[in-house]
């Protein structure tokens, strides 16, 4: 999902592709952002190119921001107040 540039930085994953970038508010958000990457990867993986690989970067970025939030007990905009 691409989100508007006026979302709280705090509270997005930037994308290793250029310009894209995930809103996580919470674990919700996030999960739904990794599961449909997971699907992106499904239906790329029969077309050649590097697309893979970058959806794959992203799931890494997002499960790091995962542990986080996790680990922390606490949704990002909380420790921000």
């Amino acid at each position: 999902m691409i989100v508007p540039p006026n979302l709280d930085p705090i509270q997005t994953v930037e994308s290793v592709i250029q310009g894209r970038r995930y809103h996580c508010a919470d674990l919700v958000a996030l999960d739904n952002h990794i599961r449909d990457l997971q699907v992106r990867i499904a239906q790329a993986s029969k077309a050649p190119g590097g697309l893979v690989k970058q959806y794959k970067a992203d799931i890494d970025a997002l499960l790091e921001r995962r542990s986080y939030m996790t680990l922390t007990g606490a949704k990002l905009p909380e420790l921000l107040g």
